[in-house]
Order: C-alpha cells, then sequence, then structure tokens
C-alpha cells in the first residue's frame, strides 16, 4: 500500500488492503497504521497477507480496528487472495506457520456482521470475538493446527457458520455451556469442510437433553470422514454430503426429533421437510439404503454424483413421491435398467418428476422402463454414456415432454440428429431437441 493513504481521513470504502513483504525495511510501503484514522470506512475490508507483520501486538493495535464503527464485513488472511483459493493445493503462498497466531489487537467494533478468517496454522482465538453480538456470518479457514473453537453457540444473531480446513479439531466444542435452548438461535446455514480429525460437535455427550439447530436450513458436510455425530437438524430443507462413508449418511440422516420436543417455531418442520438431498464420493455406497428414505416424502431434488460403486437405486424412488429433479453423474456401476425385482416400476411414483439427468453412465444401455410411467417429465439430459445406442418407442408417451439435449453419445446422436434418422418418430413430437449442443429442433420447429 501507499505511504500516507492514512490521511484520507473521508475515506469510506477501502475493499482490501495489502501488507507488504518488506514493510519492516522498506520506506516505500505503507504499514496496517495507515488504517488507524480511517475510521469513516465502511462496507467491506480484506487485510491481506497478515503473516508478513514482524511485530503483531503493536502494529495489529496500531490498525485500530475497534473504531470503525460502520465497517460491515471484515476479512483477515495471513497469505494472498484468500477469496479465491479457498481450498489451496500448495504452492509458494501456501505456507504453514508452527506459532501461534494471535488475533487479539485486532479487535473490531462491536457493530460488524461479517468475519471471515484466513489463516495458516496455529491460531489463538481472541478473547473479543464472544462480544461480537451483531455478528451474522462467521468462517474460519485453514487453521490447520487449531485443537479448540471458541464458544459461538450463543450469538443471538449468527446465520452462516463456516469451519474449513480445521484438520486437527475433533470436538468443535469441549464441554456443555448452558441451555440447550439458546443453542445457535438463529443459525440458518452450517459449513464443514476437510475437518478430517472431526469426530462430533461435543466432546461430552453425556447430557439426556440431546442437542438441536432450531432454525439450521441448510447444512453442508465436505471431507470431514470421521464425523459420527451432531446436534439434531429437524428443520434443514438441504443437505450435501460429499467424500464421506454410507455410515456418514445413514448417520445424518437419523438425525431425527419429533415435532413434540421442538422448543422453537422454526423447529416445527418434521424431518420429511428435507427437500434437496446432495450425495456425492461416497465410495462405499452400493445402494440407496431405502429405510432411509422412507420419511422423505417432501424431496423436491435428489443429485447423486461420483459415487463409483452404487449399482441400483430405483426401489427406493417409490417414496420420493414429490420428487421434482434427479441427476446421475459419474456414477460407474449404475444400472438404471436392473429388473430383477421389478425396479422399472418404481419409477411409476414419481408422479412430479419434472427433470432428469442422466450424465457419464458408463453402463447405461437403454432407457430405464418405468419412465414411461412419468407422464411430467419436462426435460431429459442424456450426456456421456457411450453404451446407448436407442431410444425405446415408448419416448412418443412422454407428451410433456419439452426439452431433449443429447451430448457426447456417439452410438445414440446418428440415430437422432436430423428428421431422416432411425430415432426421429421417436422424439419428433418434443419442441425443442440438441444434439452435441446444436439445435435441430426450437419450439416444434426443425431447424436446417
Amino acid at each position: 500500500m501507499p505511504p500516507g493513504i492514512g490521511q484520507l481521513t473521508a475515506l469510506e470504502n477501502l475493499s482490501v488492503f495489502m501488507v507488504a513483504k518488506d514493510m519492516g525495511v522498506s520506506k516505500r510501503s505503507g504499514g496496517l497504521g495507515e488504517l488507524r484514522d480511517l475510521n469513516k470506512l465502511g462496507g467491506n475490508l480484506e487485510i491481506m497477507n497478515l503473516r508478513y507483520v514482524k511485530n503483531p501486538a503493536s502494529e495489529f493495535e496500531a490498525a485500530n480496528l475497534k473504531e470503525k464503527q460502520r465497517l460491515q464485513s471484515l476479512t483477515l488472511s495471513w497469505k494472498l487472495g484468500s477469496r479465491y483459493d479457498n481450498n489451496s493445493d500448495g504452492g509458494p503462498d501456501d505456507v504453514e506457520n508452527d506459532e501461534e497466531m494471535s488475533l487479539e489487537e485486532l479487535r473490531p467494533h462491536i457493530n460488524l456482521k461479517w468475519l471471515i478468517v484466513f489463516g495458516c496454522g496455529r491460531l489463538l482465538f481472541p478473547s473479543w470475538i464472544s462480544s461480537l453480538t451483531n455478528l451474522v456470518k462467521l468462517r474460519i479457514n485453514n487453521c490447520k493446527k487449531c485443537q479448540h473453537f471458541p464458544q459461538l453457540d450463543r450469538f443471538p444473531s449468527l446465520k452462516t457458520l463456516g469451519i474449513y480446513n480445521f484438520t486437527d479439531l475433533e470436538y468443535i466444542e469441549n464441554g456443555i455451556n448452558g441451555d440447550r435452548a439458546f443453542f445457535f438461535p438463529s443459525l440458518e446455514k452450517l459449513l464443514l469442510s476437510n475437518c478430517q480429525n472431526l469426530k462430533g460437535w461435543r466432546r461430552d455427550t453425556s447430557t439426556p437433553q440431546l442437542l438441536q439447530f432450531h432454525c439450521l436450513d441448510h447444512l453442508e458436510i465436505r471431507s470431514c470422514p470421521n464425523l459420527t455425530s451432531m446436534p439434531l437438524i429437524p428443520s434443514v430443507q438441504k443437505l450435501v454430503l460429499k467424500n464421506a462413508s454410507k455410515k456418514s449418511l445413514e448417520d445424518i440422516l437419523k438425525m431425527k426429533i419429533s415435532v413434540s420436543q421442538s422448543t422453537s417455531s422454526c423447529s416445527s418442520i418434521s424431518p420429511s421437510q428435507l427437500k434437496i438431498l446432495q450425495i456425492e464420493n461416497i465410495e462405499d455406497l452400493e445402494f440407496l439404503p431405502e429405510e432411509l428414505l422412507t420419511n422423505l416424502t417432501s424431496l423436491q431434488r435428489l443429485y447423486i454424483r461420483y459415487c463409483s460403486r452404487i449399482t441400483k437405486v430405483s426401489s427406493a424412488l417409490r417414496h420420493l413421491t414429490s420428487l421434482e429433479k434427479l441427476v446421475f453423474l459419474a456414477c460407474e456401476e449404475l444400472d438404471l435398467t436392473d429388473s430383477k425385482d421389478h425396479s422399472d416400476m418404481r419409477w411409476q411414483y414419481l408422479r412430479s418428476l419434472r427433470e432428469l439427468q442422466l450424465i457419464n453412465l458408463n453402463k447405461l444401455a437403454s432407457l430405464p422402463k418405468g419412465l414411461q410411467h412419468v407422464p411430467t417429465l419436462r426435460k431429459l439430459l442424456i450426456k456421456s454414456c457411450p453404451k446407448l445406442q436407442s431410444l425405446p418407442g415408448w419416448m412418443e408417451s412422454l407428451t410433456k415432454l419439452q426439452y431433449l439435449w443429447i451430448k457426447l453419445c456417439p452410438l445414440l446422436s446418428e440415430r437422432c440428429k436430423s428428421n431422416i434418422c432411425a430415432d426421429w418418430p421417436k422424439i419428433a413430437h418434443i419442441p425443442n431437441i440438441s444434439i452435441d449442443d446444436r439445435w435441430i429442433q426450437v419450439d416444434g420447429c426443425y431447424e436446417l
């Protein structure tokens, strides 16, 4: 940063403040002290490259963040470009720090609503973090050697909490703290990612009163293979589970609580109100556990992606009567046409299905017969299914189908690419048809 920027005392917006590597020896760069009198700053401020600060206690205090009462969002980054590099794979700017990082002198004003910390080692959480009672969003990333997390569950306004790359963290809380009725009273979105040793929320689980998130709507758990216990999630409507085990999937879907046990109006939504379920890279998942899908009668979107060992799902489909969108992506062993258990007939229960995507399914040789019993289908995408040679004659029964995309399916594309090809009579009634990114029919008019 240029020296003298601190004299712009009327400055209201400064999106980034960069700490220079040579700040301690060069007069050409402005240090954190330049921020001292910029107390009219509002909006967002990101301070990058904090790892270059030589004397943290004095230089952090010189920034005088506690006087910036108009500041809404603060990002503290120990490296360069944290907002663009959430999952760094290493490099010259991706270094670890064995020393404890203290944020004590970087205390912001209590009006702050967003706090994002992107560290590079062992973080010592400051005492002031519990005073940020207006905080709406908290995200802490890349504190890999941190083993403890601050007490956050009583934040009255906190709606979004993200915990990323805490590889040494085993429990988010180390004990029981107060009345469970005040446990994250406003939290709507929780993101846990790459916490390899995380086992549960609290170390002490002896309490007879189970914790529950009262208003949690969106839960994402990615690459947390040892996570076995979580607070109950009665109100969750979107659940994403990635890079986990079948047991993790089962445990998460079993997190239920009856309406009679609810302690707030937000938790009156039953577990069956889950609307979006995304399952990705569950390596030992061979089939969808039907007993866990029985109560998901309100599920509207189901995504099954990169589950390399899954072979069938159709026996569980009969419970998903409200499903509107179904996506299969890169499931190498999935066979949708297995009729040994009359699974084709399960599709007829999908009375609300409007969109189906079949992508990178190496074993798919034909469309499942049961699809002809889904008259509501409006969109069908078939992509990278090399064994699919032709479309079935019953395609004509899908009278509501409005869009058909076929891409990277060489055998099938050849039979559908024009109105003189073999499969054209089966799809001519579909108003919009795209073959290998070329629209050959639009709104019912054939494109030459």
